[in-house]
């Protein structure tokens, strides 16, 4: 028994039937424009991937497609406000919204723009998804996931087209890899200049701030004590000076103490003499009484000029010993007050370079660090711009998943072929159709069972008769069946097998 589909209270459809090939082929749902033909191939692919909705004929209560024959069972569609499905269908068909013209020619003037929607029908054909995802891209960059998300953009990750969020992400990571080269170069140019900052200064120089300080404040010290030690033997010899001018001026005004004491001495017999007499004069008491009152008058005098001289004789002692001490004292010499006073200056200037070779360490080890930084930022620069280019990688891969010889070059969908490296949309329309028609078998042809493609009116109609029959050509005998429709001069609604030799026909 041959398959068989019935359409029913589809649209303007009131009943409709036609046979399939089993084996594979084009059947054609011909007739005048209006009579039906795009609600038929809606029906079909509502009935084929029970989804979607189908409009009701008018008077009608419920639109249905049923099928009959080997791989259908008597699976039926009754599409009304509950949809409902019976029997079993054993055909492979294709999820999504992937249309084989949309393949062969999206009938877009724009070549990059007709590419990116060949490149999407592909890729939802391959991942069965019509969002596009962002972990498609993780492995992109060594961090995955985390990275991706810092250096993505939310525009980029909020994408829902595959293909242009594959351009954003690698507009993205170009101008990551641009930033990341800028900043290296910074870096590369910080470290030239730090390191010709420090290239005149010599890093062996001691810097320790606390070994220099204390050499500073020692020699500091050093001075200070030379320095007290002049003004001691300045003040020393100053007092000695001041004691010669007193020892000359004083031995001038005061008699030597060994002649006075020997005045007091005889003045002292002279008074012994008397106060004998005295005794033996009494009679004379009065005149010696007077005597003795003014010889006791002139023993005070002269026992205060003995210590008067006694005194000065200290004086004398203690000016000499000055002086002998300030004769002894070896005076400070400017020669060696100038040594103390470089040592200090040495010091000094020891602690500026200490702080300079510092500064110069710390540059020189910035300077390290941006050579560090400028490596690693310009491998990094290197990795995005790596990464950039194999966006178009990640799309291949997926394309490659449906076994065809296609890939993404620069946002192009390009083939190799015998004139090399070619874009797909730059092929005639019978090479982009070899490729297209074994990509579309394949996705829907799996194992024993058989497939069932749907091809717009659009895209069909627009196809030179050449190209439709070597789309004939290329599914018979493979067990798919490709459903499509074409205006013609028909009032009838009616389907027909395409025989090769009639695809020719205009």
């Amino acid at each position: 028994m041959q398959p068989k589909i019935m359409i029913s209270n589809a649209g303007p459809i009131k009943q409709f039937a036609f046979e399939i090939p089993e084996a594979g082929g084009v059947v054609e749902i011909l007739g005048y424009n209006g009579v039906g033909k795009t609600h038929a191939l809606n029906a079909i692919e509502a009935w084929a991937t029970r989804k979607g909705k189908v409009p009701i004929r008018d008077g009608a209560t419920a639109a249905e497609v049923e099928a009959f024959g080997p791989g259908f069972d008597g699976i039926t569609a009754r599409f009304s406000r509950k949809s409902t499905f019976t029997g079993t269908l054993d055909l492979e068909l294709l999820e999504g919204k992937f249309d084989l013209g949309d393949l062969i020619d999206p009938g877009l003037q724009n070549p990059q723009a007709a590419d990116s929607r060949r490149i999407k029908a592909l890729i939802q054909l391959a991942t069965g998804e019509e969002v596009a995802k962002p972990e498609l891209f993780y492995e992109l960059l060594p961090g995955g996931k985390e990275e991706f998300e810092l250096e993505i953009s939310l525009r980029a990750q909020s994408e829902t087209d595959v293909v242009n969020m594959a351009a954003q992400v690698k507009r993205d990571l170009e101008a990551a890899a641009r930033r990341d080269a800028e900043l290296a170069e910074k870096a590369r140019l910080s470290y030239e200049a730090n390191k010709a900052a420090v290239a005149d200064i010599d890093l062996t120089a001691i810097d320790d701030e606390q070994v220099l300080a204390a050499e500073h404040e020692m020699a500091v010290k050093s001075l200070g004590s030379l320095v007290a030690e002049a003004n001691s033997i300045s003040q020393v010899k100053r007092r000695a000076s001041e004691a010669q001018q007193k020892l000359d001026t004083q031995s001038q005004d005061f008699a030597n103490p060994s002649a006075v004491e020997v005045i007091v001495n005889r003045e002292r017999s002279k008074l012994q003499a008397l106060t004998v007499e005295k005794k033996r004069l009494e009679d004379e008491l009065r005149e010696i009484v007077g005597k003795i009152s003014l010889q006791e008058n002139l023993v005070e005098t002269a026992e205060l000029s003995l210590r008067a001289a006694t005194t000065q004789q200290d004086l004398v002692a203690a000016w000499q010993a000055d002086i002998d001490e300030a004769a002894k004292l070896e005076p400070v010499t400017s020669e060696q007050l100038a040594e103390a006073q470089a040592v200090v200056d040495k010091s000094r200037h020891a602690i500026e370079m200490g702080a300079l070779v510092r500064r110069a360490k710390q540059q020189l080890l910035i300077a390290t660090e941006n050579k560090q930084a400028a490596k690693e930022l310009k491998k990094k620069s290197e990795q995005l711009r790596s990464a950039a280019q194999a966006t178009d990688t990640v799309l291949s891969k997926i394309v490659q998943q449906l076994d065809c010889p296609l890939r993404v070059s620069h946002g192009r969908l390009v083939t190799d072929t015998d004139r090399g490296e070619e874009v797909f949309d730059d092929l005639s329309d019978g090479e982009r159709v070899k490729l297209a028609i074994p990509i579309a078998v394949n996705a829907v042809k799996r194992q024993d069972h058989n497939g069932l493609l749907v091809i717009s009116q659009r895209h069909w109609q627009d196809l030179s008769p050449d190209t439709r029959r070597l789309i004939a050509e290329l599914v018979e005998g493979t067990g798919v069946v490709i459903v499509t429709a074409r205006a013609t001069d028909d009032q009838e609604l009616h389907a027909e097998t395409l025989e090769i030799e009639e695809a020719l026909q205009p």
